[in-house]
């Protein structure tokens, strides 16, 4: 697995969930597009800064 920016995670995530919610439409399920859109969203507008974890494996636990 190739190393990645925390950038490129987070554009890779935001198109993975912009095309799922094209795909909804897609299907004529907009309501599940509109609940996905609306989580998102609120995770965005956070007033708050968000809490990132991560965790470190141990060069035995590596993939």
């Amino acid at each position: 697995m190739s190393k990645q920016t925390a950038r490129q995670m987070c554009e890779s995530i935001q198109k993975y969930y912009i095309d799922r919610m094209c795909d909804l439409c897609e299907e004529d399920r907009t309501e599940d597009a509109t609940s996905m859109y609306e989580e998102i969203k609120e995770w965005l507008m956070q007033k708050e800064k968000p809490k990132i974890l991560t965790i470190k494996l141990n060069q035995k636990d590596k993939i």
